[in-house]
């Protein structure tokens, strides 16, 4: 049976206040794509980030990027949610 639609939702709040965090963003997007199961999908909720998180995410095909202004992490996984 094939499904679609990715059978592992990975939803990640990020709020980047410096450039520095945009490498440990990379890295976080890389261990995921390292998984055994590939049948996933990275929700990405950039909360107010000054430092774009988008440009990183582009490089990572089973990522979507949902922008909203800062209200925290709580609110930016459910948003991702």
């Amino acid at each position: 049976m094939q499904c679609d639609q990715p059978l592992v939702s990975v939803i990640l709040p990020c709020h980047l206040s410096a450039p520095a965090q945009a490498e440990l963003l990379d890295q976080t997007l890389q261990t995921v794509s390292a998984q055994t199961c590939h049948n996933y999908e990275v929700i990405l909720v950039d909360d107010g980030s000054p430092v774009p998180a988008a440009p990183v995410a582009a490089a990572y095909p089973r990522t979507t990027i949902v922008r909203q202004d800062n209200a925290g992490p709580a609110v930016a996984r459910n948003t991702g949610i």
